[in-house]
C-alpha cells in the first residue's frame, strides 16, 4: 500500500517509468534477431560483433554533446526525440541489403537511445531530492529491466511467424509510440533545475558565501568524488559485459560442457534476483547512504568473479551466478544517483553526460581487451583481473569519495569558528536581552547589551589599575546603543590622547604605564 501511494505523490516517475518499458522492450524485442540477421548476409563473428558496438560507440559519442543540449533547450527534446531516432534507425535496419548499411542504422539506432536515456536520467533528477533519488532512479532501472525481459520472448515469436526482418519494424512502430507517448505525458522539467540554481544562489548570498566562479563541470569533473563515482561505473559496465556477458558463457562451455538452454534459465534467474533486489538496494542507499550500499556491492562483485574462475561444476557455476547478480543488484541505481547528487544544478545535462560516457567506456572496452588476455592466458586469468579492478574501485571510493547522504539523527561537523576580529568594531554583537520593566515612575530604562568577554575584562582593568589612563571613552571606540557597554565605565574619565591600536586583540591601546597625578590635599 505505501508503495502505491508513493506512486501516486510521484505521477511524472510513473510517466517517464512506462516510457522506458516502452521504449526497452523494443531494444529487447531484436536482442536474439540481430544475430541471426546479420548472419544472413554471410559475414562471420566479428562482422556480428560489430552490430553491437556500433550501438555502444553512437553512445559513448553523443552522450556529452546531448547533455549540453538537454541544459540549453531542455530535456523533452530527447525524451521525444530519442525514440523518433530510434524508430528511423530501427526501421532502416531491417530494410537495409548488406552488413555496411546495417552498420550504419545500428548507430543511428544508438544515438536514439543515446537520446533518450540522457534524456530520462536528466530528468529523473530534476524532479527527485538527495533523499528519493536512488528510489527514483532504481524505478525507472526496473522498468528497464522489465522491458529488456519481455521483449526477447515477443521478439522471438515475430520473427518465427513474419520472418527475421519483421521484429525491426514492429520495434519501429513501438518506438514512434513511446515518443507519442513522452509528447502528452512528460512535462519540461528544465524549470526546476533552474530554480534549484536560483535557490543555491541566493542561500549562498544569505550564508556570505562566495559565488561559484569558473565552470562547474569542469570543477566537478576533477573532484575525487566524480573520479571515484566513474570508476566504480566503469568497472561495474566492464564486469557486466566482458565478463557476464562475454567469458562467463564461454567458460560454461568449454568446461562444463553447458547447453545453451541450461546457460539461457541461469541468466533469467540472475535477471530475477536483479529486479527482487533493485528496490531494497534503491530505499538502502536513500537511507543509510551511497557509500553503504556501493562498497559492499563492489567487494561482493569481486567474490562472484573469483568464484566463476574456480568453478569447475554445475553447483559451483550456479553458485557464483548468484553470489555476481545479488551483488551488482546491490549497487543498483546507487552510482548514478551519487553522481547526480554531485552535478552541479546549472551544468545537470552535461554532468550526467560525463557520467554515461564513462560507463560506456567500459562497456566498449571491456570485451575486446578481456577477451584478449583471457584468449593469451586463460579465463581464470581474465576474470581475476576484473576482480581486482571491482576490489580498487570499491577501495577508491570507499577512501576518496565523501558521502552525499546524511541519515537522521546523525551529528553533522560543525563548521570552522569565525575568524578572530582584529578590530574593536568588529567584534561580534551580542544578542539583546529583552527589554526591562518600565520603572516606578513610568520611565524607560535604557537597555544594556552584555559586552564582550575581552571587552569587560579590559574595562575592569582599566577602572581598576589605571583609573583613566589607559582606556577609551565609548564614544571614542564608535560604539552606539546597540552595543551598550554595562554601567561599569560610567565613572571612566574621558580618554587620553593615545591612539587604540589595530594590531593589538579588540583594538585596545596599552594602558599607561604611570599613574596619573593625583590632586594634592591642599586642592
Amino acid at each position: 500500500m505505501g508503495r502505491l501511494a508513493f506512486f501516486r505523490q510521484h505521477e511524472r516517475l510513473v510517466a517517464i517509468s512506462i516510457s522506458t518499458v516502452l521504449v526497452m522492450a523494443g531494444q529487447g524485442v531484436i536482442g536474439p534477431v540481430l544475430p541471426l540477421f546479420a548472419k544472413e548476409f554471410g559475414v562471420g563473428a566479428a562482422a556480428v560483433g560489430l552490430t553491437l558496438s556500433m550501438f555502444a560507440l553512437a553512445r559513448l559519442i553523443l552522450n556529452i554533446p546531448l547533455g549540453l543540449l538537454s541544459d540549453r533547450y531542455g530535456r523533452r527534446i530527447l525524451l521525444v526525440g530519442g525514440p523518433i531516432v530510434t524508430a528511423v534507425g530501427m526501421i532502416g535496419s531491417g530494410l537495409s541489403p548488406n552488413i555496411e548499411i546495417l552498420l550504419g542504422w545500428r548507430f543511428i539506432a544508438g544515438a536514439g537511445s543515446a537520446m533518450y536515456m540522457t534524456g530520462a536520467m536528466i530528468y529523473l533528477t530534476d524532479i527527485s531530492t538527495p533523499e528519493t533519488r536512488a528510489r527514483f532512479i532504481g524505478t525507472n532501472q526496473g522498468a528497464l529491466l522489465l522491458g529488456v525481459s519481455i521483449g526477447p520472448g515477443v521478439g522471438g515469436l515475430i520473427a518465427e511467424f513474419w520472418g527475421l526482418r519483421a521484429p525491426f519494424y514492429v520495434v519501429g512502430v513501438a518506438a514512434l509510440f513511446a515518443a507519442l507517448y513522452a509528447q502528452f505525458r512528460l512535462p519540461e522539467t528544465r524549470h526546476l533545475a533552474l530554480a534549484n540554481e536560483r535557490a543555491d544562489r541566493e542561500r549562498r548570498e544569505k550564508e556570505h558565501q562566495a559565488p561559484t566562479t569558473g565552470r562547474p563541470w569542469l570543477t566537478m569533473i576533477r573532484s575525487r568524488d566524480f573520479a571515484a563515482v566513474s570508476l566504480v561505473t566503469m568497472a561495474i559496465f566492464f564486469t557486466r559485459t566482458a565478463s557476464r556477458q562475454t567469458l562467463v558463457p564461454l567458460l560454461s562451455v568449454e568446461r562444463l560442457d553447458m547447453s545453451p538452454g541450461v546457460l539461457g534459465a541461469i541468466f533469467t534467474a540472475m535477471s530475477v534476483v536483479n529486479m527482487l533486489l533493485i528496490t531494497p538496494a534503491a530505499i538502502g542507499a536513500d537511507r543509510f547512504g551511497r557509500k553503504k550500499v556501493i562498497v559492499p556491492s563492489m567487494l561482493g562483485t569481486a567474490g562472484g568473479l573469483m568464484l566463476y574462475a574456480g568453478a569447475d561444476t554445475y553447483t559451483m557455476f550456479v553458485v557464483a551466478s548468484l553470489a555476481l547478480s545479488s551483488a551488482m543488484a546491490i549497487a543498483g541505481p546507487a552510482p548514478a544517483a551519487y553522481a547526480a547528487d554531485i552535478a552541479p544544478v546549472e551544468a545537470r545535462g552535461l554532468a550526467m553526460g560525463l557520467y554515461r560516457t564513462t560507463g560506456d567506456f567500459g562497456f566498449v572496452v571491456g570485451p575486446p581487451l578481456l577477451g584478449a588476455l583471457a584468449d593469451a592466458t586463460s579465463f581464470s586469468v581474465g576474470l581475476g583481473v576484473n576482480a581486482a579492478l571491482a576490489i580498487f574501485a570499491g577501495l577508491f571510493f570507499l577512501l576518496f569519495a565523501r558521502e552525499t547522504v546524511v541519515r537522521k539523527g546523525v551529528t553533522v561537523e560543525a563548521p570552522p569558528p569565525e575568524p578572530v576580529a582584529t578590530n574593536l568594531a568588529e567584534q561580534p554583537v551580542a544578542e539583546a536581552e529583552p527589554p526591562p520593566e518600565p520603572a516606578s515612575n513610568g520611565a524607560q530604562t535604557k537597555p544594556v547589551i552584555e559586552a564582550p568577554p575581552k571587552v569587560r575584562r579590559a574595562l575592569r582593568r582599566g577602572r581598576r589599575d589605571y583609573m583613566g589612563g589607559g582606556l577609551p571613552g565609548r564614544d571614542y571606540m564608535g560604539l552606539d546603543e546597540r552595543t551598550a557597554l554595562p554601567p561599569l565605565d560610567a565613572d571612566l574619565p574621558p580618554s587620553t590622547s593615545r591612539t587604540p591600536r589595530a594590531d593589538r586583540p579588540g583594538g585596545l591601546s596599552r594602558p599607561l604605564r604611570r599613574r596619573p597625578r593625583l590632586p594634592s590635599r591642599d586642592g
